[in-house]
């Protein structure tokens, strides 16, 4: 009885969740974009082709509000120059959401079912993202794809991908 009733609990706070986050989603005026990228001061490949994607979707549609999932700590201006500093890239009008879960993908903090934490991680990163600033469209730049049903689960949203290093490469199989 004890066990059916947390699940019952559980269940219910995940619908109120679910249903929370889409009405928030569906009032705002403008559509949001995010990308989830955690780690988007790098410097990287990845990073490079993070940035010039929101340049290119910034030019393509002035209309949305482009937000990044970044737990670097920097502001919204700090990524911004430093993607014009190191890539040359010039990146107007982007909202940095602060996520405090980025160190759960972090290879080092599973050293054990190193693979398993991480998909852990990747899907509790998603939900606090997602819940944060609920997308109309995620795009995962990172390859924590385990994170991706989650957030389309939470946030109703469309999802896309584009992964520069995966989480899982041949070489782990």
């Amino acid at each position: 009885m004890d066990t059916a009733y947390l699940l019952l609990r559980y269940a219910a706070a995940l619908v109120i969740i679910m249903v929370t986050t889409r009405i928030r989603r569906h009032l705002r005026r403008k559509k949001v974009v995010a990308f989830l990228h955690p780690y988007a001061a790098q410097g990287g490949g990845g990073e490079r082709v993070l940035w010039v994607a929101v340049a290119a979707l910034r030019k393509a549609r002035p209309d949305v509000r482009i937000v990044i999932y970044s737990g670097d700590g920097l502001s919204a201006k700090e990524l911004v120059a430093h993607a014009r500093e190191r890539f040359g890239v010039a990146v107007p009008d982007v909202t940095i959401q602060p996520v405090c879960t980025r160190r759960l993908t972090n290879a080092k903090t599973w050293p054990v079912a190193t693979m398993a934490g991480q998909a852990l991680g990747a899907m509790i990163l998603a939900m606090e993202s997602v819940l944060r600033t609920p997308p109309d469209v995620l795009v995962d730049t990172t390859g924590l794809a385990f994170g991706v049903p989650l957030a389309k689960l939470l946030a109703g949203c469309a999802a896309a991908a584009y992964v520069h290093y995966p989480a899982v490469s041949q070489d782990m199989l």
